[in-house]
């Protein structure tokens, strides 16, 4: 399985992750929005492929998270300086194919944004991971380390998500951050190199 910036190459028309009410916004964003949204910097897809398939998707986005008093003090004792928000970037959407038979698609898809993470924060500010989990979902991101913000601006508001967060920089990583492979966008001569070889010509 590869994972490559969504720019149109690949038919997504057929793309479902299932056919619950909350399914449709995730299926309907990569088929209709996610190169809209890229083409403005919005936000930024990125499909994985098993077989010229695509069997899932993550859209990124950058975001910033409110601490309440008790939050802070957890990043305090890491020594990390005191400020109004923490800088993050957010998995806007993550999706896989329902009829999938690949393994892990979701959490490969996950290493990926959290390598991406690390390579933001060598050039800017970047420490936590954030998502907004739809209730099906949130039972995945707390197996995989994520907390729920307390802050009011994320757990006040009326609203059908779960706002939460994983540190990336916690001496505490979970095993999905270290024992599955590196996940690094395919660049495009490398993918059109694949596949060429795939179909046999050249």
């Amino acid at each position: 399985m590869d994972i490559h910036p969504y720019t149109g190459q690949y038919d997504v028309s057929g793309f479902t992750c299932g056919d619950e009410p909350h399914h449709a916004d995730l299926n309907d964003f990569l088929k209709t929005d996610a190169l809209r949204y890229a083409a403005t910097s919005m936000s930024q897809t990125y499909i994985a492929v098993a077989n010229d398939d695509v069997v899932g998707y993550v859209t990124l986005l950058n975001d910033a998270i409110w601490l309440n008093t008790d939050e802070k003090s957890e990043l305090l004792r890491a020594e990390v300086p005191p400020a109004q928000t923490v800088p993050a970037l957010k998995v806007g959407r993550l999706a896989r194919h329902k009829d999938c038979k690949v393994p892990f698609v979701g959490s490969a898809l996950m290493r990926f944004a959290f390598d991406m993470l690390l390579d933001i924060s060598e050039k800017a500010g970047c420490r936590l991971l954030s998502v907004d989990a739809i209730p099906s979902a949130v039972a995945f991101y707390e197996k995989l380390g994520f907390i729920r913000n307390l802050h009011f601006n994320h757990a006040g508001k009326k609203r059908e998500t779960t706002s939460m967060r994983f540190d990336a920089f916690s001496p505490l990583r979970p095993a999905w951050t270290t024992q599955m492979p590196l996940m690094r966008p395919v660049a495009a001569s490398d993918e059109q190199a694949e596949r060429t070889r795939r179909s046999g010509a050249g």
